[in-house]
């Protein structure tokens, strides 16, 4: 069996509706609170066999939330399009194999961490890709 706890502060209608959409495992949700901040967690629990799977679902939601902690994303679907044909390219390759080998290795993830500090040069290609379309879009409007 495989346990992984999955805590937010700022995502937790995300992680919700991926959780309960997550068919592979067992969902059990929680609140911790501590000093200052208040985590919304799920803890999710699935078979050995399952993991290949249960790993490629989960390093999919955190890169869709990376998309959405981003502000030009968050806000066009249009962009998110176009940020999801990073797919095809070494930087997310490389991204995704860091990715599942942390997935596969750690029992407890907090999103917006690992988002802010492990997830550079995916979060780096995000904003280069946006501020190229925001460049088009200028030169389409001076023309």
């Amino acid at each position: 069996m495989k346990r992984l706890t999955i805590y937010t502060q700022c995502h937790e209608n995300l992680l919700r509706e991926f959780a309960t959409g997550f068919d592979l495992a067992e969902v059990r949700f929680g609140r911790r609170n501590s000093e200052r901040n208040q985590f919304f967690g799920a803890r999710l629990t699935w078979e050995n066999s399952a993991n290949p799977t249960a790993i490629e679902l989960l390093a999919e939601f955190i890169q869709e939330v990376a998309m959405q902690e981003n502000p030009v994303y968050r806000h066009s679907a249009k962009l998110r399009e176009m940020a999801r044909g990073l797919r095809e390219t070494p930087t997310h390759g490389k991204e995704m194999q860091r990715l599942k080998t942390f997935l596969r290795d750690s029992r407890v993830l907090h999103l917006e961490g690992y988002i802010l500090f492990r997830m550079g040069d995916f979060r780096h290609k995000l904003d280069i890709m946006s501020y190229r379309a925001i460049k088009k879009l200028e030169l389409i409007q001076q023309d």
